[in-house]
């Protein structure tokens, strides 16, 4: 007998992919996987690559590697996971407002600038993702009036991307939401544990940094 092959894919939540499967009126993870659903009976729930479950995965490490320390390893798996379950927590305040935490991003960026307005070029290397990323990041939040390109009175060729008066409402809307609930899961940490938190992280950056400096001058 024939053995069945089910075809199916992944992503209902990735904004630079679902662009390529879902029509623009279904919006939100939730109403993309109902879509999904509605058309294949599989697909690829691919949660545990991006968040290792912690404690299993250190156990397994050490039953793999007897005697190697686990505590990098640890640390590593921690820091994915809890990337996860605090995105999601966030997104969750966010989407009453229609925003995700990379459109609230973009709209924070330009807020902190002087003139309200970036290069393109710019956002991709402050938000540190794909340029094809950003585009379609910028294209939503043009849709929403949120944003607007114009071109740059001093190079033509260089596309800039200003804050409408409505994309800064929506922005102060949503940052003084997060103020009021204290950004989430941050509540767990009293103020001395946020801000040694946040010292531990600025360390992996500066070391990231350092090594990829290193490295290109090598």
């Amino acid at each position: 007998m024939a053995a069945a092959i089910r075809i199916g894919t992944c992503s209902w939540a990735d904004e630079s992919l679902t662009k390529y499967f879902y029509p623009p009126e279904v919006k939100g993870a939730e109403e993309r996987l109902r879509y999904y659903a509605d058309r294949f009976d599989t697909v690829e729930a691919n949660s545990t690559y991006y968040s290792l479950p912690a404690e299993e995965m250190v156990r397994h490490w050490h039953e793999r590697y007897p005697g190697v320390p686990g505590t990098g390893f640890r640390a590593l798996t921690s820091l994915v996971r809890t990337y996860g379950v605090v995105t999601r927590t966030i997104e969750t305040l966010l989407r009453p407002l229609e925003l995700t935490l990379s459109r609230y991003e973009v709209l924070l960026l330009l807020s902190f600038t002087r003139t309200g307005s970036v290069p393109i070029m710019r956002l991709r290397d402050l938000l540190m993702i794909h340029g094809s990323s950003v585009t379609y990041l910028v294209d939503r939040l043009e849709e929403a009036g949120w944003v607007a390109r114009e071109p740059d009175p001093s190079d033509r060729r260089v596309s800039l991307v200003r804050l409408t008066n409505a994309g800064r409402e929506r922005v102060d809307r949503a940052s003084a939401l997060l103020v009021e609930r204290e950004f989430g899961l941050f509540t767990a940490l009293d103020d001395g544990r946020q801000e040694l938190f946040s010292d531990l992280l600025a360390e992996l950056r500066q070391e990231g940094a350092a090594r990829a400096e290193a490295a290109e001058a090598g």
